[in-house]
Protein backbone atom coordinates (compact mmCIF):
# COMPACT_ATOMS: atom_id res chain seq x y z
CA UNK A 1 0.00 0.00 0.00
CA UNK A 2 1.73 3.24 -1.05
CA UNK A 3 2.05 5.81 1.75
CA UNK A 4 2.86 9.39 0.77
CA UNK A 5 4.86 11.29 3.40
CA UNK A 6 5.29 15.04 3.73
CA UNK A 7 8.78 16.30 4.71
CA UNK A 8 9.52 18.13 7.93
CA UNK A 9 11.64 21.30 7.45
CA UNK A 10 13.18 23.89 9.69
CA UNK A 11 14.82 26.79 7.86
CA UNK A 12 17.21 25.20 5.36
CA UNK A 13 17.57 21.96 7.36
CA UNK A 14 15.51 18.84 6.51
CA UNK A 15 15.06 16.20 9.18
CA UNK A 16 15.13 12.45 8.47
CA UNK A 17 11.89 10.78 9.55
CA UNK A 18 11.85 7.12 10.56
CA UNK A 19 8.45 5.49 10.03
CA UNK A 20 7.85 2.08 11.54
CA UNK A 21 5.14 -0.30 10.30
CA UNK A 22 4.29 -1.05 13.90
CA UNK A 23 2.58 2.35 13.99
CA UNK A 24 -0.23 0.76 11.99
CA UNK A 25 -3.02 -1.46 13.29
CA UNK A 26 -4.14 -4.15 10.88
CA UNK A 27 -7.52 -5.70 11.61
CA UNK A 28 -9.46 -8.55 10.06
CA UNK A 29 -13.06 -9.53 10.66
CA UNK A 30 -15.12 -12.68 10.27
CA UNK A 31 -18.72 -13.64 10.83
CA UNK A 32 -20.14 -15.99 13.44
CA UNK A 33 -23.35 -17.94 13.03
CA UNK A 34 -26.12 -18.88 15.45
CA UNK A 35 -29.19 -21.04 14.92
CA UNK A 36 -31.80 -18.68 16.37
CA UNK A 37 -30.22 -15.35 15.28
CA UNK A 38 -32.35 -12.69 17.03
CA UNK A 39 -35.40 -14.85 17.80
CA UNK A 40 -36.75 -14.82 21.36
CA UNK A 41 -38.97 -17.15 23.41
CA UNK A 42 -42.65 -16.72 24.21
CA UNK A 43 -42.39 -18.64 27.49
CA UNK A 44 -41.19 -17.26 30.80
CA UNK A 45 -38.90 -18.82 33.41
CA UNK A 46 -39.94 -22.25 34.72
CA UNK A 47 -38.71 -24.53 37.50
CA UNK A 48 -39.77 -28.14 38.14
CA UNK A 49 -38.69 -27.96 41.80
CA UNK A 50 -36.96 -31.35 41.80
CA UNK A 51 -35.03 -32.71 44.80
CA UNK A 52 -31.88 -32.60 42.65
CA UNK A 53 -32.42 -28.82 42.39
CA UNK A 54 -30.35 -28.39 39.23
CA UNK A 55 -31.45 -29.02 35.65
CA UNK A 56 -29.75 -29.50 32.27
CA UNK A 57 -31.49 -28.49 29.02
CA UNK A 58 -30.24 -28.91 25.47
CA UNK A 59 -30.62 -28.64 21.73
CA UNK A 60 -29.54 -31.04 18.99
CA UNK A 61 -27.96 -29.54 15.88
CA UNK A 62 -25.89 -30.36 12.80
CA UNK A 63 -23.76 -28.33 10.39
CA UNK A 64 -23.62 -28.74 6.62
CA UNK A 65 -19.98 -27.61 6.65
CA UNK A 66 -17.10 -28.45 8.96
CA UNK A 67 -16.08 -25.70 11.34
CA UNK A 68 -15.66 -24.77 14.97
CA UNK A 69 -17.99 -24.22 17.92
CA UNK A 70 -16.41 -21.41 19.88
CA UNK A 71 -19.04 -21.14 22.62
CA UNK A 72 -22.63 -21.51 23.81
CA UNK A 73 -25.43 -19.04 24.33
CA UNK A 74 -28.88 -19.27 25.90
CA UNK A 75 -31.83 -16.93 26.20
CA UNK A 76 -32.35 -15.81 29.77
CA UNK A 77 -35.84 -14.76 30.78
CA UNK A 78 -36.48 -12.70 33.90
CA UNK A 79 -36.02 -14.68 37.10
CA UNK A 80 -33.60 -17.28 35.69
CA UNK A 81 -31.12 -16.84 38.53
CA UNK A 82 -28.29 -19.10 39.64
CA UNK A 83 -25.08 -20.32 38.03
CA UNK A 84 -25.22 -21.35 34.36
CA UNK A 85 -22.67 -23.58 32.63
CA UNK A 86 -22.61 -24.00 28.84
CA UNK A 87 -21.59 -27.36 27.36
CA UNK A 88 -21.11 -29.11 24.02
CA UNK A 89 -21.68 -32.88 23.77
CA UNK A 90 -21.18 -35.50 21.10
CA UNK A 91 -24.19 -37.55 19.98
CA UNK A 92 -23.19 -40.29 22.44
CA UNK A 93 -22.90 -37.94 25.41
CA UNK A 94 -19.17 -37.31 25.46
CA UNK A 95 -18.55 -33.80 26.75
CA UNK A 96 -16.42 -31.85 24.29
CA UNK A 97 -16.21 -28.49 26.09
CA UNK A 98 -17.78 -26.48 28.88
CA UNK A 99 -17.54 -22.98 30.32
CA UNK A 100 -19.30 -21.00 33.05
CA UNK A 101 -21.31 -17.91 32.10
CA UNK A 102 -20.18 -14.69 33.80
CA UNK A 103 -21.42 -11.10 33.78
CA UNK A 104 -24.96 -12.11 32.84
CA UNK A 105 -27.62 -9.50 32.20
CA UNK A 106 -31.08 -9.67 33.76
CA UNK A 107 -32.52 -11.09 30.54
CA UNK A 108 -31.64 -11.63 26.89
CA UNK A 109 -29.10 -13.76 25.07
CA UNK A 110 -26.17 -14.75 27.33
CA UNK A 111 -22.89 -15.87 25.73
CA UNK A 112 -19.83 -17.77 26.93
CA UNK A 113 -16.73 -18.76 24.95
CA UNK A 114 -14.84 -22.03 25.33
CA UNK A 115 -11.15 -21.85 26.24
CA UNK A 116 -10.44 -23.81 23.05
CA UNK A 117 -12.80 -23.91 20.02
CA UNK A 118 -14.17 -27.37 19.22
CA UNK A 119 -13.84 -28.69 15.67
CA UNK A 120 -17.06 -30.26 14.37
CA UNK A 121 -17.59 -32.41 11.30
CA UNK A 122 -20.13 -32.20 8.50
CA UNK A 123 -23.67 -33.57 9.00
CA UNK A 124 -22.92 -34.93 12.47
CA UNK A 125 -25.29 -34.55 15.41
CA UNK A 126 -24.13 -32.62 18.49
CA UNK A 127 -25.95 -31.35 21.56
CA UNK A 128 -25.58 -27.81 22.85
CA UNK A 129 -26.68 -27.54 26.47
CA UNK A 130 -26.55 -25.47 29.61
CA UNK A 131 -26.77 -26.45 33.26
CA UNK A 132 -28.86 -24.33 35.64
CA UNK A 133 -27.75 -24.71 39.27
CA UNK A 134 -31.17 -23.65 40.63
CA UNK A 135 -33.19 -25.55 38.05
CA UNK A 136 -34.46 -22.45 36.24
CA UNK A 137 -35.03 -22.66 32.49
CA UNK A 138 -37.19 -21.36 29.63
CA UNK A 139 -39.33 -23.80 27.63
CA UNK A 140 -41.53 -23.38 24.56
CA UNK A 141 -43.32 -26.73 24.19
CA UNK A 142 -44.03 -28.35 20.79
CA UNK A 143 -41.64 -25.92 19.11
CA UNK A 144 -39.82 -28.72 17.26
CA UNK A 145 -42.88 -30.85 16.58
CA UNK A 146 -42.72 -31.02 12.77
CA UNK A 147 -40.57 -27.88 12.72
CA UNK A 148 -36.91 -27.60 11.67
CA UNK A 149 -34.88 -24.42 12.19
CA UNK A 150 -32.05 -23.70 9.74
CA UNK A 151 -29.62 -20.81 9.58
CA UNK A 152 -27.00 -22.09 7.14
CA UNK A 153 -24.85 -23.97 7.73
CA UNK A 154 -26.52 -24.85 11.06
CA UNK A 155 -29.74 -26.86 11.47
CA UNK A 156 -31.76 -27.77 14.55
CA UNK A 157 -33.86 -30.68 13.22
CA UNK A 158 -37.49 -31.37 14.01
CA UNK A 159 -38.24 -33.80 16.82
CA UNK A 160 -38.19 -37.32 15.41
CA UNK A 161 -40.26 -38.71 18.30
CA UNK A 162 -43.32 -36.52 17.62
CA UNK A 163 -43.38 -35.08 21.11
CA UNK A 164 -42.89 -38.33 23.03
CA UNK A 165 -41.57 -38.35 26.60
CA UNK A 166 -38.98 -40.65 28.16
CA UNK A 167 -35.42 -41.54 27.28
CA UNK A 168 -34.21 -40.06 24.00
CA UNK A 169 -33.85 -42.81 21.35
CA UNK A 170 -31.34 -40.68 19.46
CA UNK A 171 -33.50 -38.53 17.19
CA UNK A 172 -35.49 -36.59 19.77
CA UNK A 173 -35.53 -32.84 20.26
CA UNK A 174 -36.37 -31.11 23.52
CA UNK A 175 -33.77 -32.88 25.66
CA UNK A 176 -33.27 -32.28 29.38
CA UNK A 177 -32.04 -33.98 32.55
CA UNK A 178 -32.58 -33.41 36.26
CA UNK A 179 -29.15 -33.27 37.87
CA UNK A 180 -27.28 -31.45 40.61
CA UNK A 181 -24.22 -31.14 38.34
CA UNK A 182 -23.71 -30.71 34.57
CA UNK A 183 -24.78 -33.89 32.73
CA UNK A 184 -25.69 -35.04 29.23
CA UNK A 185 -29.43 -34.34 28.69
CA UNK A 186 -30.99 -37.60 27.48
CA UNK A 187 -34.66 -37.23 28.47
CA UNK A 188 -37.44 -35.84 26.24
CA UNK A 189 -40.37 -33.56 26.80
CA UNK A 190 -42.90 -32.35 24.23
CA UNK A 191 -40.53 -31.33 21.42
CA UNK A 192 -39.52 -28.39 23.57
CA UNK A 193 -37.21 -25.54 22.66
CA UNK A 194 -35.15 -24.59 25.69
CA UNK A 195 -33.49 -21.73 23.78
CA UNK A 196 -29.93 -23.06 23.84
CA UNK A 197 -27.74 -22.08 20.89
CA UNK A 198 -24.17 -22.31 19.61
CA UNK A 199 -21.54 -19.89 18.33
CA UNK A 200 -20.16 -21.30 15.07
CA UNK A 201 -17.35 -20.16 12.78
CA UNK A 202 -15.54 -21.60 9.77
CA UNK A 203 -12.22 -21.00 11.54
CA UNK A 204 -11.22 -21.35 15.16
CA UNK A 205 -9.53 -17.92 15.18
CA UNK A 206 -8.57 -15.16 12.82
CA UNK A 207 -4.92 -14.09 12.98
CA UNK A 208 -3.93 -10.77 11.40
CA UNK A 209 -0.42 -10.90 9.94
CA UNK A 210 1.16 -7.99 8.07
CA UNK A 211 4.58 -9.61 7.81
CA UNK A 212 7.80 -8.47 9.42
CA UNK A 213 8.24 -4.88 10.66
CA UNK A 214 9.73 -2.46 8.16
CA UNK A 215 11.82 0.68 8.75
CA UNK A 216 11.51 3.41 6.15
CA UNK A 217 13.98 6.33 5.97
CA UNK A 218 12.46 9.42 4.44
CA UNK A 219 13.15 10.94 1.90
CA UNK A 220 15.05 7.94 0.51
CA UNK A 221 11.72 6.07 0.29
CA UNK A 222 8.59 8.21 0.00
CA UNK A 223 6.19 5.24 -0.13
CA UNK A 224 6.08 1.56 0.77
CA UNK A 225 3.74 -1.42 0.74
CA UNK A 226 2.12 -3.40 3.54
CA UNK A 227 0.53 -6.76 2.84
CA UNK A 228 -1.87 -8.74 5.03
CA UNK A 229 -1.87 -11.77 2.77
CA UNK A 230 -0.31 -13.99 5.44
CA UNK A 231 -3.38 -13.60 7.69
CA UNK A 232 -5.32 -16.77 8.43
CA UNK A 233 -8.93 -17.66 9.22
CA UNK A 234 -12.33 -16.97 7.70
CA UNK A 235 -11.60 -13.33 6.82
CA UNK A 236 -14.37 -11.20 5.33
CA UNK A 237 -12.76 -7.73 5.40
CA UNK A 238 -9.53 -5.83 6.06
CA UNK A 239 -8.87 -2.48 7.72
CA UNK A 240 -5.56 -0.56 7.91
CA UNK A 241 -5.45 2.20 10.54
CA UNK A 242 -2.69 4.63 11.59
CA UNK A 243 -2.24 4.52 15.36
CA UNK A 244 0.50 7.14 15.78
CA UNK A 245 3.59 8.55 14.10
CA UNK A 246 5.55 11.69 13.19
CA UNK A 247 3.48 12.28 10.05
CA UNK A 248 0.05 11.68 8.58
CA UNK A 249 0.55 9.40 5.57
CA UNK A 250 -2.09 8.73 2.96
CA UNK A 251 -3.37 5.15 3.19
CA UNK A 252 -4.25 4.56 -0.43
CA UNK A 253 -6.26 1.31 -0.03
CA UNK A 254 -7.32 1.06 3.66
CA UNK A 255 -9.78 -1.82 3.12
CA UNK A 256 -7.68 -3.96 0.76
CA UNK A 257 -5.45 -6.87 1.73
CA UNK A 258 -2.41 -4.80 0.66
Amino acid sequence: MPLNLQPYSFGIKKFIVLLFVSFFAFETSFTQTNIFTNQTPVATTSNDNQPTVGQEVGLKFTSSTAGFITGIRFYKTSGNSGTHIGELYSSTGVILAQATFTGESTMGWQTVSFATPVAITTNTSYTAAYFSSLGNYTEDNDYFKGNTVTNAPLTAPADGTNGANGTDPGNGQGVYKYSSTPAFPNQLYRSANYWVDVIYGNAATVVANAGSDQTIIYPVAASFDLNGGLSTGNITSYTWTLISGPNTPVIVTPTAVS
